[in-house]
Parts: structure tokens; C-alpha cells; sequence
């Protein structure tokens, strides 16, 4: 199971691989007050967004798998592709949409979880370059998918409770980070909807 986030990692950026090279996702706002995501009853700022995509974008691990496939991940200093930047608010709506489901059943993530996803992606070179933000939040997808498979037997399992859950849910983004796609139960990036990344975990 610790090595589950790892597999969803790579699938992800194998499906985002083939993009056109243009706008990106900056990642430094002057007004950091505002939220920046909502996922039901959950908000997040988008002071802790912008902290964690300036992480995500120095990940030397997304940075060699994008330009394995000929795609650029970083288009500037300080800014995402496009693409990418969809990618992380999609994790992060993976991951509250995971807890969500876990806190119902009263199963919640453990800190000796969190620290044992840590310490699986640290050693599979995940974390390298990124901030302390983004290995938080990287962690806590791979904590609260692995618990999540636990809790109900299958990834199979996992993946159909989670897309009942992204289909009831309110799911809100600033524009500034993309919309969200309820049709297609992903995120679409700012620049268009041509390319909508995925929130559910990928079938196994």
C-alpha cells in the first residue's frame, strides 16, 4: 500500500505529458488572503496554494518525468505549466475529498501514517526539490489513499467511494488556479477545458 501514491504519481504525469507549451500557473500572488480552494465545508487560502505550488514547481521528480516525455513542466521562474499546475490542485482535491470520506467512518489519517508516507516517497526521490508545503501535502494524499484502500478493501473500492464523494460534492477553485470539471470530475486548467486532469485515483 506505501507504495501506491508513487504508481498514481507517475500515471498522472504520463497523461499530462502531452501538452502545448504556453501559459503557466504563477505561483506568486500579492493578495494571499482569499480562499483559494473549497472543497465542501474545507477551504484552503491562497497563501498556502501559492506556497505549495512554488514548492511543487522546483520537484526535480516531475521535472525529469514531464521532459522523459518531451513537456515542459515549469515555464518561467516561479510559474507552472498550465498543465501542471492543474495536476497539483488536483491532488489536493484528491486529498480532501480521501479525508473526507475517512473522517465520516472515523478513520482519519494518523500521524505514524503521515510519517511512513513520508518516509516511502523520500526514499523514491519524490520529494526532491520541493518545499517543506508540498511534501506535507504529497504526503498526506499518499497517507490518506493507502488508509483509504485499507478501510475498504481494494483500490477498486476506494476509487468507486471516491467518485461518488467528487460527484456530491461542491468543489470551488479561484480562476486563478482553473475550474473545476464536474462532468469529467477533474480540473480543468485556467487557459481552457481541452485538457481536464483527473482527481480519482487511476484503476489498478
Amino acid at each position: 500500500m506505501k507504495r501506491y501514491l508513487s504508481t498514481s504519481l507517475v500515471v498522472v504525469v504520463v497523461i499530462a505529458l502531452v501538452v502545448v507549451v504556453g501559459a503557466g500557473i504563477a505561483v506568486t500572488a500579492t493578495d494571499l488572503s482569499p480562499t483559494g480552494l473549497q472543497v465542501n465545508s474545507d477551504k484552503t487560502s491562497q497563501q498556502d496554494l501559492d506556497s505549495e505550488l512554488k514548492g511543487f514547481a522546483d520537484s526535480a521528480y516531475f521535472a525529469n518525468s514531464y521532459s522523459q516525455g518531451g513537456a515542459t513542466f515549469k515555464t518561467t521562474s516561479g510559474a507552472l505549466n498550465s498543465i501542471a499546475g492543474a495536476q497539483w490542485m488536483a491532488f489536493r482535491v484528491e486529498t480532501e475529498l480521501s479525508d473526507q470520506i475517512l473522517e465520516r467512518r472515523g478513520t482519519p489519517v494518523t500521524s505514524k501514517q503521515l510519517d511512513a508516507a513520508k518516509k516511502s516517497l523520500s526514499s523514491q526521490g519524490v520529494f526532491d526539490g520541493m518545499s517543506d508545503s508540498a511534501i506535507t501535502q504529497l504526503a498526506q494524499l499518499q497517507a490518506s489513499l493507502s488508509n483509504l484502500i485499507k478501510e475498504l478493501g481494494s483500490v477498486s473500492a476506494a476509487r468507486t467511494a471516491m467518485t461518488k464523494e467528487a460527484r456530491t460534492s461542491t468543489i470551488v477553485l479561484d480562476p486563478h488556479y482553473g475550474t473545476w470539471n464536474a462532468r469529467k470530475l477533474g480540473i480543468c486548467p485556467p487557459t481552457s477545458c481541452r485538457r481536464v486532469v483527473p482527481v480519482l485515483p487511476p484503476e489498478q
